[in-house]
């Protein structure tokens, strides 16, 4: 858990709010592995630097929930409302992933009550590596409805948006009124990217409309 701002592990029923990271966290902001529903709600998870590993294996950035094509990090109801998050981040600025059985039902959006925007800007700080604005990949048989609704996207190096399907995952996807607007240079594809690969038996539909999409290197939306 050294340099992890916030370390979540078998936790449930977490929420938390008007957070501000700032100055250099050498792994994550927040890091969680098997968390049972969350909320993060009007906080500034941007500092000068989130980690300093960009594998594939263990990618470090401002969130993530479990480890990649090894442990769910998070399941049950989640929750992001309102929150800027990625500046700093080394790889991805949110990633989440969640296998075996059981739910995730995911919402990503703005504070209308509030009146805070969600924004997600890993590539703020062009001296990080930076991969992806927001990752998540499912497995196994676990079912995954994500709704994703009036957010600022703005720049990554890699995809502002992907999901992945793995092995028998079923995905549910609402992506709606959002904005996609590449600032990053030297972009390998500023875009979003949805579905899978390989023979798995994964099931995904996706409602993806009423969104503006700017300036991706690659096809704006890849599905």
């Amino acid at each position: 858990t050294q340099g992890v701002g916030i370390y979540l592990e078998n936790a449930r029923d977490v929420s938390l709010s008007n957070l501000n990271f700032n100055g250099t966290f050498s792994n994550f902001g927040i890091r969680g592995e098997s968390v049972n529903n969350f909320t993060l709600r009007d906080s500034d998870v941007n500092a000068t630097q989130f980690g300093t590993n960009s594998s594939v294996s263990q990618p470090e950035g401002a969130i993530r929930f479990g480890t990649p094509s090894v442990s769910t990090g998070l399941t049950g109801t989640a929750l992001f409302e309102g929150n800027s998050i990625g500046t700093g981040s080394f790889s991805d600025g949110v990633g989440i992933y969640s296998y075996g059985s059981g739910s995730l039902n995911l919402t990503i959006r703005d504070n209308a009550t509030s009146g805070d925007q969600a924004v997600f800007n890993p590539g703020a700080n062009s001296g990080i590596t930076v991969n992806d604005s927001v990752f998540i990949e499912t497995g196994g048989t676990i079912s995954l409805v994500a709704t994703i609704t009036n957010v600022d996207f703005t720049g990554a190096r890699g995809d502002q948006l992907q999901i992945t399907a793995a092995a028998n995952t079923t995905q549910n996807l609402t992506i709606t009124g959002n904005t996609f607007e590449q600032s990053f240079v030297n972009a390998l594809g500023g875009g979003v990217r949805l579905g899978g690969g390989g023979n798995n038996d994964y099931h995904v539909t996706y409602n993806f409309s009423n969104n503006n999409i700017h300036g991706a290197t690659l096809r704006p939306l890849r599905a």
